[in-house]
């Protein structure tokens, strides 16, 4: 293999998904706005992006500039956030060909929104984050105006926006005072600076840099106490839309908090950062499940459930701060492989049943997974399957994930934190019960009608219950040996 071009692999997928808008581009500038064929681009640019992660991949392969870092995490977080978009694109063919306006515009966000996030996964620069982090919610805005109620779209994508800006402003803000302490936009400079001086992390300077860029990321993370807006994004989103976005500012914003804290030395020792982040960790998974406890719409249930697993992510994360813990690493992402799996299987099966068993009654709509049993019985299983991993119930997926955070805090002999997370998942597991009552509730007066107006409409149906099955099965394997996520990550 030409050395020069094994140097240039591991960013293929970036250049394949810019080649990829491109072709859109054009296909608008000529006006060939002929959706199936833009679909057929975009869902064959996600596959060929997601099989260049694994073109020439070699074990222990580490991939550096002053600008961008590619190893193992990188490359694991790098498919999952490219699953995601490939399932959004999937479930959202059949909507985009028959109901949606400005149908082409929402490929477009996905793939721009896409790089953005790719961007950060592999950022290893000040200068790289801030444009990863632009380029990922910016045209996440577009995704979240694809809602079905056109009145509060534009009032929460307005609210959405603002928060953002003000996010990323804090975000810049704390970058600029480490530079000005350090000289340094690097962040491996950084850490070496730290390292070469370690009393510039007792600097106070230092230290408020550091705190005000985790009150951004609290916010992009809808980590407490910035998580009020979440809520009301779900509830107005449409399930397909969700399938991206629930997912793809977790996995980037997580994998770069991975290697950041990681790579600042004796930031364990920091106790105003470890105790703000201890804190916020605590207060999401308590307060996540508490609010989810009093909701009776799926979708702010499900907002407030993502706020719970973040809180869950961000402690296991924070706990292996203490460089003798790295090797629970696995359990972190059997708990993160586990979360993004559930999330989604979730909104593919809304998305499938939104679409196909429409209502026009908008708290029918909001409701649609009641009777799902008599709908179909194989989703109805699924789900359930689903909402107990949410739930913890042992032997599912998600059961492993909490059980091993539950194993580092009494490896920590974190007693407190371990009854507030006991008391508050007891809480949450009552939030899930019923739903699943639901599920096989009889809808009596209620007429199923099916949205498959032509032949195509129907092809994507069946891909898209296809893919279901596929996920659901590998989760419920999954579920009886976790210990296969550990080999599924040694591939990369």
């Amino acid at each position: 293999m030409i050395p020069l071009f094994e140097i240039f692999i591991p960013v293929l997928p970036i250049f394949f998904l810019l080649i990829t808008m491109i072709v859109v581009f054009i296909c608008i500038a000529l006006k060939l706005n002929f959706y199936n064929m833009n679909i057929v681009i975009t869902f064959f640019s996600l596959s060929c992006s997601i099989a260049l992660i694994f073109l020439g991949n070699n074990k222990g392969y580490r991939w550096y500039s002053e600008l961008f870092i590619i190893d193992k995490y990188s490359k694991i977080s790098m498919f999952f956030l490219l699953l995601a978009s490939f399932y959004t694109c999937i479930f959202s063919s059949s909507w985009i060909i028959s109901k949606m306006y400005n149908k082409i515009e929402f490929l477009i966000f996905l793939l721009l929104s896409t790089i953005g996030g790719l961007i950060i996964l592999i950022s290893n620069h000040i200068a790289t984050l801030f444009i990863g982090i632009e380029l990922l919610f910016l045209p996440a805005l577009g995704i979240v105006g694809y809602m079905h109620n056109l009145k509060k779209t534009i009032f929460f994508t307005l609210k959405y926006m603002i928060l953002s800006i003000f996010s990323s402003l804090m975000m810049l803000f704390g970058c600029l005072i480490i530079y000005s302490a350090t000289g340094q936009l690097c962040f491996s400079h950084i850490s070496n600076m730290f390292l070469y001086y370690p009393s510039l992390m007792l600097d106070k300077k230092i230290l408020f840099g550091l705190i005000t860029i985790f009150i951004s990321f609290f916010f992009k993370l809808s980590l407490f106490p910035l998580y009020l807006w979440t809520p009301d994004i779900y509830n107005c989103m449409s399930a397909f839309s969700l399938i991206y976005f629930s997912i793809a500012t977790k996995i980037s914003i997580f994998t770069f908090l991975l290697r950041f804290l990681f790579g600042i030395p004796a930031l364990y020792y920091c106790k105003i950062i470890y105790i703000l982040l201890i804190i916020a960790a605590t207060c999401s998974i308590f307060f996540g499940n508490c609010m989810a406890f009093f909701q009776k719409n799926i979708n702010r249930l499900i907002a407030y459930s993502s706020v719970t697993n973040t809180g869950y992510l961000l402690l296991i994360l924070v706990i292996l701060l203490n460089q003798v813990e790295r090797i629970f690493l696995e359990g972190f992402y059997i708990y993160f492989f586990g979360y993004i799996l559930s999330m989604i299987c979730f909104f593919s099966i809304k998305s499938y049943i939104d679409y196909k068993f429409f209502y026009n009654n908008y708290y029918q709509y909001n409701n649609c997974l009641q009777g799902l049993y008599w709908k179909n019985p194989i989703l109805c299983f699924c789900m359930t399957l689903l909402l107990l991993s949410l739930a913890g119930f042992p032997f599912t997926f998600g059961f492993w994930g909490k059980f091993f955070l539950f194993r580092f805090l009494l490896h920590n002999k974190l007693w407190f934190i371990l009854l507030i997370i006991l008391f508050s998942n007891i809480i949450g597991m009552q939030c899930y019960l019923p739903i699943i009552s639901s599920l096989f509730q009889k809808k009596y007066g209620l007429l199923d009608i099916s949205n498959v107006d032509s032949l195509l409409e129907q092809e994507y149906i069946n891909i898209q219950y296809f893919f279901i099955l596929f996920l659901s099965f590998l989760f419920f394997i999954l579920g009886f040996f976790p210990q296969k996520v550990i080999n599924i990550i040694n591939i990369f």
